[in-house]
């Protein structure tokens, strides 16, 4: 996978930083139009100025290919003689096979989000940011964890109602991870007054960072405009980057590029399949490599959609009629496969039982010589016996990305809310902040918290034990409870229980009071 060292702590923001921009959202850090306009005051003549340089010089009269599509949309100034802008020109120019690999990559994904980009009325430069977020690869994970086209870090991606979970990762995926790329670039461009500069600027390194070196430059007097903010070094060349990719694509041929034509048809069309697939018997069913039906759902991080949605598929158009004609006859490939954590007190016969399957055919999927189990394992459970007798998943998976589990990042946590919680003990506990929490789980109102409720949280890899680092919990023993029922509820062992409380024997009484770590 590409890591993409340029962008370290810029992918960083996309954790905690955007925090910034939802406090100045509700503060005083947004800035009305009248004073954007005396701070910017020829950003919008010279967005004008560009609308109107970008029409007189290309405006293609033949609409078969989407880049000159996207070179029709663009509108803003992009600055070509600035020194900043020409640097990031002479460097594209002097290596035009990557700038066409690249092209290359953007084939099955261009026309898509060129037309939803186009449908918002958005600037058509937008529609090269993944050239510089992934360089349009949708498998792309940078060093910190950023994930897909449009590169999300898991919080914002929460933030954004993107589902991730073991069989699904959202941000990977072509539809929803550009419906929030494009729903956040929005906002910033709200955020910001209509100076898509500083939103560009801050979708890089977010609109808090950005606004904070608005209000430094103007207690000192100075400009408010991109050029002359004090900003991170990553973004000093992002927005750069961006506007001299756009001067290139406006004139290739001035700067000897070959973009490979892109068809003005759509590459794909969406098929709901109301199920879970396996998605090699997917790709069967719609006469068509494996490794291409992946390349479209790169969502899907395991060798089948997840059990509880989505079931779509992107399938390319010369393609559906075929999958669809086999999705609707009687040969239906279905699968029904969960994974499972295994807990503290576990055994394989109860996990078994309480998955409707047998020991066996547990053992079989997981390739287990024992009935041990190890505590935080995670199991493939078959939804049915049958299941086992045919091919196992694992033998025919062509995921291209084998280190799935091992990418780095932060990690999620499901919090269950317990009696006598509140979210300022749940955020020391975890590290984080209330706002964040506020952030990834849009259902929690204000500071209210109900017993029983989940909360998403994110974690950098650092503190991602904070939570056996908490102060110890007191139980009061009820009736029915025994050892090994409370250390499951707790995520602990019989034995820490009685190291403990110093307990000599299993025996409870209702009413004692348990300290649990």
């Amino acid at each position: 996978m590409i890591t993409y060292k340029n962008n370290l702590s810029s992918r960083l923001k996309h954790l905690l930083v955007f925090t910034l921009g939802i406090s100045a959202v509700t503060g005083t850090a947004a800035i009305t139009l009248a004073e954007h306009e005396q701070k910017y005051p020829n950003y919008k003549q010279a967005e004008q100025r560009a609308a109107s340089h970008h029409s007189a010089y290309h405006t293609y009269s033949d609409n078969s290919d989407v880049w000159h599509m996207v070179v029709d949309d663009f509108k803003l100034p992009h600055y070509s003689n600035t020194p900043e802008v020409q640097k990031q020109i002479d460097w594209y120019a002097s290596h035009p096979k990557y700038l066409e690999k690249i092209a290359k990559q953007a084939t099955p994904y261009l026309y898509y989000i060129y037309h939803r980009t186009h449908s918002r009325g958005l600037p058509g430069e937008l529609v090269l940011l993944p050239m510089i977020e992934s360089t349009y690869d949708p498998f792309a994970y940078s060093a910190v964890g950023a994930a897909g086209l449009w590169q999300f870090m898991p919080g914002t991606a929460s933030g954004f109602g993107i589902k991730q979970n073991w069989w699904y990762d959202g941000r990977k995926a072509i539809v929803p991870s550009t419906k929030a790329a494009l729903d956040y670039l929005t906002y910033l461009d709200n955020f910001f007054n209509g100076n898509w500069l500083l939103g560009i600027a801050a979708y890089d390194s977010g609109e808090g960072t950005i606004q904070h070196a608005i209000d430094r430059n103007a207690k000192k007097g100075r400009r408010g405009d991109f050029w002359d903010l004090a900003v991170p070094v990553e973004t000093v060349s992002y927005v750069p980057r961006l506007l001299a990719l756009a001067t290139i694509i406006e004139n290739p041929k001035k700067y000897n590029v070959h973009l490979p034509p892109i068809p003005n048809t759509p590459y794909f069309t969406e098929v709901d399949v109301g199920h879970q697939i396996d998605l090699a018997e997917a790709a069967k069913m719609a006469d068509m490599h494996v490794n291409k039906l992946y390349q479209l759902n790169p969502g899907y991080i395991r060798w089948a959609t997840d059990p509880d949605g989505p079931y779509k598929l992107l399938i390319p158009v010369e393609n559906a009629e075929t999958f669809k004609a086999n999705l609707a006859s009687g040969n239906k490939h279905y699968t029904k496969w969960r994974h499972y954590k295994v807990q503290p007190g576990d055994t394989l016969g109860q996990i078994a039982q309480q998955h409707h399957t047998s020991v066996s055919a547990v053992r079989k999927v997981n390739h287990l010589t024992s009935d041990n189990i190890r505590v935080g394992r995670t199991l493939l459970i078959p939804g049915n016996t049958k299941q086992v007798s045919g091919s196992n998943p694992s033998e025919h998976s062509a995921y291209p990305d084998k280190k799935v589990d091992n990418h780095p990042g932060p990690e999620k946590t499901l919090y269950t809310v317990k009696s006598g919680d509140n979210l300022w003990s749940i955020c020391k506990t975890y590290h984080v902040k209330p706002a964040e929490i506020r952030f990834w789980n849009k259902d929690l109102k204000g500071n209210n918290l109900k017993v029983g409720q989940k909360l998403v949280i994110w974690q950098r890899k650092q503190h991602s034990t904070a939570h056996t680092k908490a102060k110890p919990v007191t139980y009061t023993v009820k009736s029915g409870d025994n050892l090994s029922k409370i250390a499951k509820r707790h995520h602990t062992t019989v034995s820490n229980l009685r190291k403990h409380n110093h307990l000599t024997s299993d025996k409870l009484k209702v009413g004692q009071k348990l300290q649990i770590s």
